[in-house]
């Protein structure tokens, strides 16, 4: 063998080649799959946040009434959320209700939301809540608009105020008033126009406060001049005239309310603005103003009950309040003593001009007076109304409609004053023309009367038994039956005579001839009638001369 040289035998080896690497521009295909899934993730999460809703703390004084996983949260009776845990505060002196909001409902969660607790109460301001007798307590929730976000509140025992809109806006203060709830009305007389928007209590200066609200279609009725008073429940006066009861109406006798009216010297006054505050009187006779300089009287006479008809009480004219009763009963010289005599009771009318003229340019009250005597000549007279129909208050109406019932006039002059006439109207009238009629029905004969048609009807019994033994009696029944041949007999007498028998014909000739022969004798009858003597003497021969003896 011979040996290879290794450097001419084997080639050397060759470097391995570098490889080239590069960045791929586009995205693989294998990251789909995580992004995927992590989209899918984030929709489920806020699908769950937003299905799951909101937590938020809700702070109260108790949870009276409040059941885990019960107790709904709800705007207008709708429910949108739901009370899931109760717990006590950090301090113990509250509990802490943590609620969870529709997610669709999170956004109205703001600074200005409101909470409140809705349940049956029954206090001072009324009956509450009754329709959660059945379906149990439940919160209610009013959406804020501010900016700020809010996830804790505190629940309220008062629901919200509603949207009271446009009108006016007043103070009121008193020393005296008691507290009135929020939400309680505010009456014109008795027409409500507003409510109590809030009500406070000052221990520093021992005053009550209210801020008041006056709906826009009413807030003309308020001036600088108007009075404002509490108007509780009820009211119960005792003096000796016997009790007297003002009552507030039915809406507001738990809760009382405050009510205001124009004065009738200086009616409503100047118109305010928002923010004007007035004196809030403890009750009606704090409000009571004496007479103006200008007022006059007049006197009314009535002949019916009086019941209900006080000093104070309201005189209209076809309901509109000119004045007030200024005295009842109003006797002068002792004419009390008269009393059961004349039947009537005199009243004291006194009419305030300026309620009348209400703001026009004031006319002398001696003009007035003659204006009133005028209208009392045409007509005009005075009338009992009845003011409430459940405290049975009256009030005195002027007016001039016709009425059937009289007047009652005793004299023109009483005391110095003009008299009204008076009539009964409506109900009163009704009554007094049913006393009437019963009066003159008490005085009818009815005893002698029902005597007499007693006597009249044994009278007719009598008469009816002599009928009834005539009507038996056989030649009585007979009767009938010789009328019957008689009428037979009769009929055919007259069929003998009928215009196609022999014997009608007969004499219908001889009165013809007997005609014909009347015709024929007028000119002799005539003749005689003119000359009777022409049958003895010649008609042509003159007429002898009687002659006398020489």
């Amino acid at each position: 063998m011979q040996a290879t040289d290794p450097d001419t035998s084997t080639p050397p080896p060759s470097e391995p080649p570098v490889a080239q690497v590069s960045k791929s521009r586009a995205l693989s295909i294998i990251w789909l799959v995580p992004i995927a899934t992590l989209i899918v993730a984030i929709v489920l999460l806020v699908s769950y946040l937003r299905n799951n809703g909101t937590e938020v703390t809700l702070h109260m004084p108790s949870a009276d009434g409040v059941e885990i996983n019960k107790t709904p949260i709800k705007i207008l009776n709708v429910e949108v959320g739901k009370v899931i845990d109760v717990r006590l505060n950090d301090a113990g002196d509250g509990v802490l209700l943590t609620a969870k909001i529709n997610g669709n409902m999170q956004h109205q969660l703001r600074s200005d939301s409101l909470f409140w607790i809705v349940k049956p109460e029954f206090d001072q301001r009324g009956i509450r809540g009754l329709g959660t007798l059945v379906s149990g307590a439940y919160i209610g929730f009013k959406p804020g608009n501010a900016a700020e976000i809010k996830n804790e509140f505190i629940i309220s025992d008062d629901p919200p105020s509603a949207d009271l809109g446009e009108g006016l806006h007043l103070k009121l203060s008193s020393t005296r008033a008691k507290m009135l709830p929020n939400g309680a009305p505010v009456f014109y007389e008795d027409l409500q126009v507003g409510q109590i928007t809030q009500s406070t209590f000052d221990t520093k200066n021992q005053h009550v406060h209210y801020d008041i609200f006056i709906q826009k279609s009413h807030q003309d009725l308020v001036g600088d001049h108007v009075k404002f008073w509490i108007k509780s429940g009820v009211n119960i006066q005792t003096n000796s005239q016997g009790i007297q009861i003002d009552a507030a109406p039915i809406g507001s006798i738990l809760s009382g309310a405050i009510a205001f009216t124009q004065p009738l010297s200086t009616g409503k006054g100047a118109s305010v603005k928002d923010g004007h505050t007035f004196t809030l009187h403890s009750n009606i006779s704090d409000v009571m103003e004496p007479a103006s300089p200008r007022a006059f009287y007049l006197v009314a006479f009535f002949d019916q009950s009086m019941r209900g008809v006080s000093a104070g009480a309201t005189v209209e004219y076809k309901g509109l309040p000119i004045g007030v009763i200024e005295k009842t009963p109003f006797f002068h010289n002792n004419d009390q003593l008269n009393l059961l005599e004349n039947r009537y009771i005199p009243v004291q009318l006194r009419i305030e001009p300026s309620a009348i003229e209400m703001g026009a340019n004031p006319i002398e009250t001696k003009q007035w007076q003659q204006k009133f005597d005028q209208a009392i000549r045409q007509g005009l007279y005075a009338t009992i109304i009845s003011n409430n129909i459940v405290t049975g208050n009256m009030s005195i109406e002027l007016t001039d409609e016709l009425s059937a019932d009289p007047s009652l006039k005793p004299q023109d002059r009483y005391a110095g004053l003009s008299v009204i006439p008076t009539r009964a109207v409506g109900l009163n009238a009704t009554v007094k023309n049913l006393n009437r009629l019963l009066v003159k029905f008490n005085h009818l004969p009815l005893e002698q009367t029902v005597g007499q048609l007693n006597q009249n009807l044994a009278e007719l019994q009598k008469t009816l038994g002599s009928v009834n033994q005539l009507l038996n009696n056989p030649n009585t029944q007979s009767i009938p039956k010789e009328l019957n041949q008689t009428l037979k007999q009769l009929r055919g007498t007259l069929e003998g005579v009928s215009p196609d028998s022999p014997a009608y014909r007969d004499v219908q000739n001889t009165l013809q001839s007997l005609d014909r022969t009347l015709q024929k004798s007028n000119p002799l009858l005539k003749k005689l009638g003119e000359k009777p003597n022409s049958f003895i003497f010649d008609s042509k021969s003159a007429d002898p001369i009687p002659k006398g003896q020489p």
